[in-house]
């Protein structure tokens, strides 16, 4: 049944288009998108919950789509489904959703199976990384948008349909994972039919790998670029500027630039109790396989963890399980050997975050190292908590735990000069700097100040608002509030008015107390690394949420900024990076990739390509901006394998964006095109070192 709706733009126009199709030119920055409501009432879509919007990208990018759908309730209140989808150049595909599926989380998962008459029809794009949820009889709007484009993007989106959803649909989730722990529909190139394919695919890489490492450019021992601008050799890397680009320096006094991949190691494991109508075939608990099952318990209340179901119990491991079906006993030994030699063919040169201890010890590539202060110190809440609250650098006891964690890590790295350098935490809460919402840019001084009276935070910022207005009545006369005692400041619970958070001395003081926790932080940990292990970098903390406070202390206390940047290009904000130029230290890529939902897994990832064969082009497009950013001097893929089908056991991600499948054959197209672009990298920057040294 076709729908005819009211529509609405938003930093949007109509355009003509051919036939039925409405075109459409969304406008570049903010959220554009189209509105399409009733004519008049409501939507009664409950006997035809199964929805279909015709797309056709025109544009010659991937472009991400973000659909959301609103229901009314008596109350007058709304209910929200909302999920997001990428669409590959060129390509016209029909956005699929069933509105009355089960959520995702409830299954365990990131993303559930495409609706069942979707599976791998290339004309159909299935929605299936869906949150919220909906009344299908009183829908009131459908908005189609995309998020912050970087220039105009057109789109003909046809019309809008629904009907029935079927019986296969309302059971989407039964027997989904064959013995391999791949999605049983459906066919693709990477899957495999039976344990002799997995060994015989294994023996036509092996040929590969060997003619490609035959044809291994030349390096030093860490994988430096020789010949092309000597700098003086330390024994362990460093970062030097020279003629405006930074770089790091191996032991051996060559530049080099780090292009890795996170998580290469022998794990994916995912919960099978109370899931088992899921698998077929899987392994007995008592069995050939056995060592490949582990009881597990993931309820540690996490942001990441809100709302999912399934997260305890008994696990599996097929990725472990097929690396035993492929070499035998000695899997363990075979597989470390296949991942260093495929890193080395495909162009790599480092063992990014989340390594197999086994591999740094090899000492075939250099790698880095994640930490964490282990301790019983203080936390400070910023809200969302995805990683769990910030630590508490006012609080001794996180000294403490700074100085243990560095004495540890010293006393079994210190020696060794493959090690780049540490990470320490990871994608801490620091805040949204983007964000125009108070409580959402300073969200950790929000936080310290609405902390219990016995927070070390909350002292601080309190004690810094004192030095500052001397009275407390001064303070509130800034913050607009009645204030005639700091002890009014040190209950529990303090919350801020809107009234208050516009003005700009009440948005100064949370700006000056971020700066004031940030410095804390990185100067606490920094000076722990520093003294007991100084041969080393800190590489910071890895920032996916970021105020320009926390970089710029992050930027004095540390050797290396890094940051988790998922986005299509770090080209897409410019002025960022102008900014970062004046803070006069090098950065690193922690963590970016795309992905797709065309191979069998549900979720894209956090960056969408289109379709498997664009991702090698997007991962070819990210790596030559970061390389053309002077102050850049490596990017780090996330991650080596897929992650499981029914999601990790860590928080349920369940996303195609690995160079390899669970059967352990890697994405061909991907590799050959990430090898290329490596390969022109590295002899880009070596001919520009070269340049930039006059040859010596």
């Amino acid at each position: 049944m076709t729908v005819h709706p009211v529509v609405e733009t938003s930093h949007a126009a109509i355009e003509p288009a051919p036939g039925r199709g409405l075109g459409v030119l969304f406008s570049a920055g903010e959220q554009p998108g189209l509105l399409f409501k009733p004519a008049e009432g409501v939507w009664d879509w409950s006997r035809t919950s199964r929805l279909f919007i015709p797309i056709n990208n025109l544009g010659y990018e991937p472009l991400t789509l973000l659909l959301r759908l609103e229901s009314a309730r008596n109350d007058g209140s709304t209910r929200s489904l909302s999920a997001k989808v990428t669409i590959a150049p060129r390509n016209a595909r029909n956005l699929t959703i069933v509105l009355d599926a089960p959520s995702p989380r409830s299954m365990g998962m990131t993303a559930g199976p495409p609706p069942a008459a979707a599976g791998f029809e290339p004309s159909v794009l299935p929605l299936t990384s869906i949150k919220g949820s909906l009344d299908p009889a009183h829908v009131i709007s459908v908005r189609l948008g995309i998020p912050r484009p970087t220039a105009p993007r057109r789109l003909v989106v046809g019309p809008m349909q629904v009907e029935p959803a079927k019986g296969a649909d309302r059971n989407a989730y039964n027997a989904i994972v064959d013995t391999f722990g791949q999605f049983r529909p459906g066919s693709w190139p990477e899957k495999v039919r039976s344990v002799a394919m997995i060994r015989a695919k294994g023996a036509e890489e092996s040929r590969i790998l060997t003619k490609w490492l035959g044809r291994s450019p030349n390096r030093d021992r860490f994988g430096g670029l020789p010949r092309a601008g000597r700098f003086a050799p330390s024994g362990f890397f460093r970062t030097e500027q020279r003629a405006g680009r930074w770089w790091l320096v191996t032991p051996d006094g060559n530049a080099f630039f780090s292009i890795g991949i996170d998580a290469v190691e022998a794990s994916g494991s995912t919960y099978v109790d109370g899931r088992e109508f899921m698998f077929c075939d899987i392994p007995a608990r008592q069995g050939t396989l056995t060592a490949h099952w582990s009881q597990r318990d993931d309820r540690r209340g996490l942001g990441a963890q809100r709302g999912r179901f399934f997260d305890h119990g008994h696990a599996f491991d097929f990725y472990t399980a097929n690396l035993e079906r492929k070499f035998g006993a000695e899997w363990r030994r075979r597989w470390r050997e296949e991942a260093t030699a495929r890193l080395k063919a495909w162009g790599f040169n480092t063992v990014g975050d989340w390594g197999d201890p086994d591999l740094w010890a090899m000492h075939a590539l250099p790698y880095t190292v994640p930490l964490a202060p282990v301790g019983m110190y203080a936390k400070v809440s910023s809200g969302e908590d995805w990683w769990g609250p910030m630590p508490d650098p006012f609080d001794r006891r996180f000294a403490d735990a700074a100085d243990r964690m560095a004495r540890q890590a010293a006393a079994r790295f210190g020696s060794d000069p493959y090690l780049i350098g540490y990470f320490v935490d990871n994608e801490l809460d620091w805040g949204q700097g983007w964000s125009k919402n108070p409580r959402e840019r300073y969200s950790v001084a929000v936080g310290a100040l609405a902390a219990g009276p016995s927070s070390p935070a909350k002292a601080a910022f309190i004690a810094q608002l004192a030095g500052t207005y001397r009275e407390p009545e001064r303070l509130g006369r800034a913050w607009g509030i009645p204030l005639t005692s700091w002890d009014q400041l040190r209950s529990e619970g303090f919350r801020w008015s809107d009234a208050s958070l516009d003005r700009a001395a009440a948005l100064g003081d949370l700006a000056a107390f971020t700066r004031l926790f940030a410095q804390a932080y990185f100067r606490t940990i920094a000076s722990a690394l520093r003294r007991q292990d100084p041969h080393h970098l800190y590489l910071g903390s890895r920032f996916a949420w970021a105020t320009p406070e926390a970089v710029e202390a992050c930027a004095r206390w540390c050797d290396v900024v890094s940051f988790n940047l998922y986005e299509r290009s770090i080209n897409e904000d410019q002025q960022r990076w102008t900014r970062f130029r004046t803070l006069d230290k090098p950065a690193l890529i922690g963590e970016f990739h795309f992905g797709s939902t065309d191979r069998g897994l549900f979720w894209e990832g956090l960056v969408g390509a289109g379709a498997e064969d664009e991702r090698g082009p997007a991962y070819a497009r990210y790596l030559r901006a970061v390389a053309d950013n002077p102050d850049f001097v490596g990017a780090h893929w996330f991650e080596y394998i897929d992650e499981p089908l029914t999601g990790r056991t860590l928080d349920g991600e369940n996303g195609h964006i690995g160079f390899v499948t669970v059967a352990d054959v890697p994405y061909q197209r991907l590799v050959m095109a990430a090898r290329a672009a490596n390969q022109a990298l590295s002899s880009r920057l070596q001919r520009q070192i070269g340049y930039a040294t006059g040859g010596r």
